[in-house]
């Protein structure tokens, strides 16, 4: 049977009682964020009217004694949460960070093989009420080192990455002064066709932009 929500605080006793059915007691140990992708794809797809979560949907995200627990919220719609939890134990995790590529913190890490990414605005950039219960629960973990799972800083803070982020603008610029001078030129007016060193020439130009992306964005631990 599917469970209405209409505030976050039925949100809230919903959660924790679906939680202390599987078991655990709830104290600051859980939040709630958006399953997604890789930073740099999910800068992309942010920019499309359908969102990434909309697929990969939402979680509770819970950190219990000696492992971790996921919760997607999909269970509402049919009140079995046993159908849609997963535990991964610490020792099976590997590569755990925390950053903020963008507005919203990334949690990533992987596990027997599959990497994860969640995503939650813990700051309240998007909120017009200010931080909620999940917002809190998350700051509170980040200082605990998410159950000594954080090793480090936390990272990806764009003060943090100045040298990388300067390298980032000058390729974007050397990418839109290539493509100005091919088209400004006149190879690419009307009647005329690029030709394989043109094009060749673009799409090498818009390929290294985007494995720069890619690199800046994999490569935010530091």
């Amino acid at each position: 049977m599917s469970r209405e929500i209409y505030t976050i605080e039925q949100e809230k006793e919903v959660l924790e009682e679906a939680m202390k059915s599987l078991g655990y007691n709830l104290n600051h140990n859980y939040f709630i964020a958006d399953r997604g992708l890789r930073p740099f794809l999910q800068a992309i797809f942010n920019h499309y009217p359908i969102s990434v979560s909309m697929f990969l949907g939402s979680y509770s995200v819970l950190f219990a004694e000696d492992h971790l627990v996921m919760l997607s919220m999909k269970y509402l719609e049919y009140d079995n949460p046993e159908k849609y939890v997963q535990k991964i134990k610490y020792e099976e995790i590997t590569d755990f960070f925390v950053s903020r590529p963008f507005v919203k913190y990334c949690l990533g890490f992987k596990a027997n093989g599959k990497r994860y990414y969640f995503y939650i605005d813990a700051n309240g950039s998007y909120s017009f009420t200010g931080l909620n219960y999940s917002d809190k629960n998350f700051q509170y973990l980040l200082e605990d080192h998410f159950k000594g799972l954080l090793k480090g800083k936390m990272l990806g803070a764009y003060s943090d990455n100045n040298k990388k982020t300067f390298f980032v603008l000058l390729t974007v610029m050397l990418l839109f002064i290539v493509i100005g001078e091919v088209f400004t030129s006149g190879v690419a007016s009307a009647g005329h066709n690029l030709s394989i060193p043109e094009k060749l020439i673009i799409l090498l130009s818009v390929g290294g932009f985007w494995g720069l992306l890619y690199w800046y964005f994999r490569n935010k631990k530091h």
